[in-house]
């Protein structure tokens, strides 16, 4: 599910302004710490790297970070996969 979700995050268009939030911070609080990291996603799948920063600068790291807990987490399961064939 986080590899799909950040191939969705990086086809949006990031130069749009998007309507509909499951954020509840946006709702309630009018802020949100998390403001600006799909776009910056979206921008950085680009290679529009400016654009990502300015959009939120924890754009690159949380690639970075769900990035590599998928890859983490396939070869868990083909590692799981290729122990119980034996």
């Amino acid at each position: 599910m986080w590899l799909v979700g950040l191939i969705v995050l990086a086809l949006m268009q990031p130069d749009i302004e998007h309507l509909f939030s499951f954020c509840p911070f946006s709702y309630l609080l009018e802020w949100c710490p998390g403001c600006g990291l799909g776009h910056a996603i979206a921008w950085l799948a680009r290679g529009e790297f400016a654009k990502s920063w300015e959009a939120h600068p924890l754009g690159a790291p949380a690639v970075l970070v769900l990035g590599g807990r998928c890859l983490q987490l396939l070869r868990l399961h083909f590692n799981y996969k290729q122990t119980t064939r034996k």
